[in-house]
């Protein structure tokens, strides 16, 4: 069978890709047996209300409160210190991020949403420039040829798929998710970071009538978690059973950027892949940076078509 443009993965950068670029009738493969969109358990609140619009799912504004905790107590505003705690706890790096964008923020939350995917169909590889797809339900090979391929899936895993070999170390850790529902009213959106090493958790989020922890390095014990959240004005009492969820590639060690970026350009130069998404990417970026990856993929692809039109020219000539 052959596809214009074939997307591997169905979060939701595949997701976004699948409507982003529906006019090339791609076709979804996902190695897991439902959306890996219902996989995503730690807190996303978007600013760009066009991500929600483009997945054709609902959104609704809500202002959310983000604060800093620091040596017991909680600021408004971040000072140099505290951000760049936040960003070696975060991503061993100092970069610029969300602890140094505290306030009150419009933001949207969007609704949870299913999507068209052949399911259970492994990407295996490439032989002779075609996709190698495992159905797993069949245990069946099938072969794909596609004129263009969005990867979203991890990239070390990508390069392993295709043997390539690069002298480089792909690292990263998991993030480890908890959330309860509250037995109290609660209709506020409110967001505390957490730089200090000390703790495992490095954010915690009110989301109506939800507590979500997040941590690295294992599950906070009742102590870490009576501790902290007491600056949100609750106990544990206020709390229902946790549900605990760990997310593999939560945490992502960064990469030098110019052989991260030789790597990215190797695969569309050599396989016509496309890669879209912080895995895909292997860099930490936000939700709202997809759009305008799309775009970039977009222009690449329309001056890859039109290349490849002239190139057929020349060879009917």
């Amino acid at each position: 069978m052959h596809h214009k443009l074939v997307i591997i993965g169905a979060g939701i950068s595949g997701s976004l890709a699948l409507k982003y670029f529906s006019s090339y009738d791609p076709v979804v493969f996902e190695a897991k047996s439902k959306t890996a969109l219902s996989d995503h358990k730690a807190v996303m609140r978007l600013r760009d209300q066009r991500i929600g619009m483009l997945l054709g799912v609902s959104s609704r504004e809500i202002d959310v409160d983000k604060q800093i905790l620091f040596r017991d107590n909680l600021y408004w505003e971040s000072s140099i210190q505290m951000r760049n705690l936040y960003s070696r706890k975060v991503c061993d790096s100092i970069l610029s991020r969300s602890a140094s964008d505290l306030g009150i923020k419009k933001r949207y939350l969007m609704s949870n949403a299913n999507f068209v995917a052949e399911y259970d169909h492994e990407f295996v590889g490439i032989e002779d420039g075609l996709l190698v797809i495992l159905d797993r339900i069949n245990n069946q090979t099938k072969f794909v040829s596609y004129d263009f391929c969005i990867s979203t899936i991890p990239l070390p895993i990508l390069i392993k798929k295709l043997s390539l070999k690069y002298e480089i170390k792909f690292q990263a850790e998991p993030i480890y998710v908890m959330r309860s529902k509250l037995n109290i009213l609660s209709e506020v959106n409110q967001t505390i970071y957490v730089p200090e090493n000390e703790y495992k958790i490095y954010r915690m989020t009110l989301q109506e009538g939800e507590l979500i922890l997040e941590s690295f390095g294992g599950y906070p014990n009742e102590s870490e978690i009576s501790s902290l959240i007491c600056y949100f004005g609750i106990s544990l009492d206020c709390c229902l059973k946790f549900d605990k969820i760990e997310q593999k590639y939560g945490k992502i060690l960064p990469i030098d950027s110019i052989v991260r970026r030789s790597i990215v350009f190797e695969l569309t130069e050599k396989f016509r892949i496309f890669s879209l998404g912080r895995y895909a990417l292997w860099k930490s970026i936000r939700t709202d940076d997809l759009i305008k990856d799309l775009e970039k993929i977009q222009r690449m692809v329309s001056v890859s078509a039109i290349c490849r039109k002239y190139e057929e020219k020349l060879d009917e000539s």
